[in-house]
């Protein structure tokens, strides 16, 4: 979907998943990651910040649309 091979997803969510910054939980062959619930407020609110920045930015504009379409 983002044009990223799944190896190097899979490094980067475990990165963030070492960090403490996600979570996962596996249902079947699939793996559901999420914000943990572990970080601090002020961390959400700078990654909710981020978010906002990014999205008015291309690519970032484009690859949230397409993860929105896809949902």
């Amino acid at each position: 979907l983002l044009g990223i091979t799944q190896p190097k997803i899979s490094r980067h969510l475990a990165l963030l998943r070492s960090a403490g910054i996600v979570s996962d939980r596996r249902q079947g062959q699939w793996v559901y990651y999420q914000l943990s619930d572990q970080i601090e407020p002020w961390m959400k609110q700078l990654l909710s910040a981020l978010l906002k920045s990014l999205i008015k930015i291309d690519p970032y504009r484009s690859d949230y649309q397409k993860i929105q379409s896809a949902e």
